[in-house]
């Protein structure tokens, strides 16, 4: 029964994750110091991050997942200090939206999303 509950589950969840969006998320520092640990999270996504010094951004490529209403953005300044931020923007662009998703990170650690459309 257990096995039947869990392959439904992981059924649902390649379903959902397979209905054709393609977008990236990058994370950008934009502020003049260094910050660590930056990372994107939305549902069972993680992007890819790290330490990310001034001017430096980090993506993760292909993101074949429904594009949220809510992400939520952590990294860590130079002082240690773990900072969260939830970011609203899925009614900003639309659900077939192919592209890149910035998530701008300043000194006063505030984010800022940014949608750069894919051109052929």
């Amino acid at each position: 029964m257990i096995q039947k509950i869990l392959m439904v589950l992981f059924l649902n969840f390649i379903v959902s994750c397979s209905m054709g969006y393609e977008y990236h998320i990058v994370i950008n520092n934009i502020g003049k110091k260094t910050i660590t640990d930056a990372n994107v999270y939305y549902g069972d996504f993680s992007s890819v991050g790290g330490v990310l010094p001034p001017g430096v951004n980090a993506g993760h490529m292909f993101v074949d997942c429904p594009i949220p209403d809510i992400a939520t953005v952590r990294w860590k300044t130079d002082d240690g200090l773990l900072h969260e931020e939830r970011v609203e923007f899925n009614k900003n662009i639309s659900k077939n939206f192919k592209g890149e998703i910035w998530f701008n990170i300043d000194d006063e650690n505030t984010v800022k999303v940014h949608f750069k459309k894919e051109t052929k």
